[in-house]
């Protein structure tokens, strides 16, 4: 079992395993809880004392050198596309991976294949076809669609698309996506 550091600053260091488990070291004064970024765990073990998170018992130090070299066959590569809330743009970032566990990362530029989810989720965020910020003219349009579609599917249903902000948001995927070509 090889867990990363996770967060040094606690008092007892805790590491994430590659099966995405949080464990901790059994004893504050244990001289691996300041020095090492990767461990070879050898016995781990539940807590004495109702912690939720399992205790490593025997461990030695691992390199990111040694990770790399002796457990490469069991290193994956994946793409990520992220939407960022703050600059309200779309992110890609490459990661090497052993289980759940990222060792590295970097920033890579995504084909519009990739950035399409991470897009149409910041199109929902920032709140769907609401905020789009339709011209009056195009609002007016849309609203009289939707009033002639209400009147037409209260006789015998209706030929007219569904424009309503729901039926907009719940359809992104369809209408919105072949615009999108190359946005970020």
């Amino acid at each position: 079992m090889i867990p990363r550091r996770k967060d040094s600053s606690n008092k007892k260091a805790s590491f994430l395993m590659a099966s995405d488990r949080v464990v901790k070291l059994a004893r504050d004064d244990d001289p691996l809880k300041n020095t090492s970024e990767y461990l070879a765990i050898a016995e781990l073990g539940g807590s004495k004392r109702g912690d939720r998170n399992d205790v490593i018992y025997l461990a030695a130090e691992l390199s990111k050198k040694a990770v790399d070299n002796y457990l490469s066959n069991m290193l994956t590569t994946r793409r990520v596309a992220f939407w960022a809330t703050a600059s309200k743009a779309v992110g890609g970032r490459e990661q090497k991976r052993l289980g759940a566990l990222v060792l590295s990362e970097e920033s890579v530029p995504l084909t519009d294949e990739e950035a399409l989810p991470a897009l149409l989720k910041g199109f929902k965020e920032m709140g769907g076809i609401a905020n789009m910020g339709l011209s009056k003219e195009l609002e007016a349009w849309r609203n009289r669609v939707i009033w002639l579609r209400r009147q037409e599917m209260a006789d015998s249903g209706s030929d007219l698309p569904d424009l309503n902000d729901s039926a907009l948001n719940a359809t992104a995927h369809v209408w919105l996506a072949p615009h999108l070509g190359g946005k970020r």
